[in-house]
């Protein structure tokens, strides 16, 4: 984690709030079901104000400087806002790249990465450390893996691979944040990856291997 990483102007908050309680849509996996409490929303950042015009070039810049001391051949892809609904709980367990075979040429030399930028305080994080790789056969693994909750204020960044079980948590008031991807082009552009049964994103503890699932303590 970055801490004060980011300045969030007054002016820049404000219109981020406006726009996800104007345009936003529930965040929520298809296969979550009844798990869902539907108090989850998100939506694109729109860039039309000359306040957050200047906030998003100035997260771009120093982005693209971090991701290009681990692949130059990455790129930022563009924001969302997220709001979680006083009152919602902890997200499932997931994580925001399927940990698939096909994936693991990826993790290590070209990193795919997601970013998580706190709009204000008392912004929580679940993550389970060491849980990345998780299916390469290779990779030496701990018998459990307990939760972590890491706190974040306005401005903190955090980034971790995309293969990083992780959650978001539940809040007794609104919050609101922002996430983006850093990824190599070569990974956006591999079609195969982007299937019907390989793609990105939500891919939820309850649906992998039996092992993992015994490691993660919920």
């Amino acid at each position: 984690m970055i801490k004060h990483a980011i300045n969030i102007p007054t002016d820049v908050y404000n219109e981020i709030v406006v726009q996800i309680n104007t345009q936003s849509t529930n965040f929520r996996n298809d296969n979550e079901k009844s798990e869902d409490d539907k108090k989850r929303y998100r939506t694109d950042l729109q860039t039309d104000k000359p306040c957050v015009q200047t906030f998003d070039k100035n997260t771009t810049v120093l982005l693209t400087d971090i991701i290009n001391k681990i692949n130059p051949e990455s790129r930022v892809y563009p924001w969302r806002i997220f709001k979680s609904v006083s009152g919602c709980q902890n997200q499932l367990a997931h994580c925001d790249f399927h940990q698939h075979k096909d994936f693991l040429k990826y993790y290590d030399s070209n990193a795919i990465l997601s970013v998580i930028l706190a709009l204000e305080r008392s912004t929580k994080f679940h993550v389970w450390p060491k849980s990345i790789n998780s299916i390469n056969p290779t990779k030496q693994k701990p018998s459990h893996i307990k939760r972590s909750t890491i706190n974040m204020n306005a401005g903190d960044i955090i980034i971790f691979r995309g293969d990083l079980i992780h959650a978001g948590a539940g809040y007794f008031r609104d919050n609101y944040r922002m996430h983006c991807f850093l990824m190599p082009i070569e990974v956006r552009n591999d079609d195969k990856l982007w299937s019907t049964d390989i793609k990105m994103g939500w891919y939820e503890l309850k649906y992998a291997d039996e092992a993992t699932k015994k490691r993660i303590v919920i």
